[in-house]
């Protein structure tokens, strides 16, 4: 056997060196599992991209002011036109709810007064005295009532008036029994 020349020790590194090469490289799975990390990453930088050319810029704002303007004379208007409000759900001013009627120092304790009277009487005879114009005036059946926090208007009749005044008495002493019964059990 002759001596290896330096040909052939170089020519044998460079064979090694190609095989560690060809058993260095990836396989079809690992290229494709490459190439879709490489489309994934392309995607999200091209959404991004897009969102950038989307954005409004300052030469935009022209367009905007005139946008907001058009906004806020439509809602100028809505004040103005029900239908339009109804429309946008923005609620309509109500008139204001009458004020309670203000009695007294002398009324208030005329009021008082009858009631304390009336809650001794039977339900029949209750209700007509309180149906007896000459006796008690409107007015005063409605500061009874105001007493014993029944919500009246002006327009409230003598007989509405007379009859929740005698059922809030009869219904406060029906309490007064059932609770007197429950005490004494």
């Amino acid at each position: 056997m002759g001596k290896r020349t330096g040909k052939e020790t170089e020519l044998k590194k460079l064979t090694a060196s190609l095989r560690e090469f060809s058993a260095s490289l990836p396989t079809q799975a690992d290229k494709q599992e490459l190439h879709q990390s490489i489309t994934t990453i392309i995607d999200f930088l091209s959404g991004i991209q897009r969102m950038a050319a989307a954005m409004p810029t300052s030469e935009n704002t022209a367009e905007l002011e005139s946008a907001l303007r058009a906004l806020d004379q439509f809602s100028d208007r809505a004040k103005t036109n029900p239908g339009i409000a109804a429309l946008l759900g923005i609620p309509q001013p109500r008139p204001s709810r009458p004020k309670p009627a203000t009695y007294t120092n002398d009324e208030t304790a005329t009021a008082q007064r009858v009631l304390g009277e009336l809650q001794v009487l039977p339900i029949d005879q209750m209700r007509l005295r309180l149906q007896d114009e000459s006796a008690i005036s409107i007015r005063l059946l409605q500061a009874m009532a105001s007493q014993l926090g029944i919500r009246s208007v002006q327009r409230t009749g003598r007989d509405s008036l007379s009859h929740q005044i005698a059922s809030k008495i009869s219904n406060y002493r029906g309490y007064q029994g059932l609770r007197a019964g429950t005490e004494n059990s």
